[in-house]
């Protein structure tokens, strides 16, 4: 497991639709812009301060029970919504790099399926936002955030 270390800071208050539809994301997928405009995905606007995100990444498949594990033997907790978008917003070659997949405690259900938050890039390199299925395997090498409250 590799473990890198990112420090998000928000100096003046924005509305969360701020930075997510305000040009930081070429893309939204139609289940996060749903899910905000529903009030199904419920977002807080940003509070001022710092925090350090934690990118976990694994050198085999792993479960998303595995990842929680090995984040809860850290002492790392899960990334609230507006974590994630300040994270993409601040560290757009992070998302470049690869896929990020931010596990929740509590999944977006949509359709009978729960899923996780992930920062990620379009076949034609664009940056989105989107959501992935909880279930089964992610692939060698994929990554994951979460907060370190320390």
């Amino acid at each position: 497991m590799t473990i890198e270390k990112f420090l998000i800071t928000l100096t003046k208050k924005r509305k969360i639709n701020d930075i997510l539809f305000g040009g930081k994301f070429d893309e939204v997928n139609f289940l996060v812009r749903d899910g905000i405009q529903r009030k199904r995905i419920i977002v807080q606007d940003e509070t001022l301060g710092s925090r350090q995100i934690t990118i976990l990444s694994f050198d085999e498949a792993v479960d998303a029970q595995t990842v929680k594990l090995a984040a809860y033997r850290l002492r790392l907790l899960f990334a609230k919504y507006e974590d994630v978008f300040l994270f993409g917003e601040q560290y757009p070659e992070e998302q470049k790099k690869g896929p990020i997949v931010f596990l929740s405690d509590t999944p977006y259900l949509w359709s009978g399926h729960l899923f996780n938050f992930s920062l990620d890039m379009t076949r034609s390199g664009k940056r989105k936002i989107s959501l992935v299925s909880s279930g089964g395997n992610f692939p060698m090498n994929q990554r994951f955030g979460f907060v370190d409250p320390k």
